[in-house]
């Protein structure tokens, strides 16, 4: 959507925080396959305490595949980007690049060394994918690969190892 009184704003769209896909009822049954043998496992080894934190984690896997993400507004500004009411200035950005995830988009900003942290922004069509490319091209580098942390790296893993639904 394009702004029309505010000088200032390039571009703004609402889309939904995260990339997200209708799980079915198999994904469940897989997450608890696994929590079940690693409790197994756990419990044969003698170590109770543990399984505690395995069915946290299970219940979290379970939460954030079936709790469809709130609609978040994204804005591209002259001065930086706003994702909801956080903002984020141009000088703390350093690069950005493309993921596609379950049919969506997502342009993922990488700030300045000391942090380090990512701005995920969630695009849902191509037209508009283009035209923030274009945007975030004028004040930042655009990398065609993107650069995966630890955490990303086995998220991918694991992800891949799901079932499809």
């Amino acid at each position: 959507m394009l702004p029309q009184d505010n000088p200032q704003l390039l571009y703004e769209w609402s889309a939904p925080a995260r990339a997200y896909k209708k799980n079915t009822g198999g994904i469940l049954r897989f997450y608890i396959a696994v929590a079940l043998l690693l409790a197994i496992i756990v419990f044969l080894w003698g170590d109770k305490f543990l399984l505690l934190p395995i069915f946290s984690v299970l219940f979290i896997f379970y939460v954030l595949t079936t709790t469809p993400p709130r609609d978040v507004h994204y804005k591209i500004t002259k001065f930086g980007v706003f994702v909801g009411d956080s903002f984020y200035k141009w000088e703390d950005l350093t690069h950005f690049s493309i993921v596609k995830q379950f049919e969506m988009s997502q342009i993922v900003i990488t700030a300045h060394i000391p942090f380090e942290f990512h701005v995920h922004l969630t695009v849902i069509d191509e037209t508009s994918l283009s035209k923030l490319m274009s945007l975030l091209s004028e004040h930042l580098i655009y990398q065609e690969k993107a650069e995966l942390s630890i955490s990303e790296k086995l998220l991918e893993f694991f992800s891949k190892l799901m079932p499809q639904a």
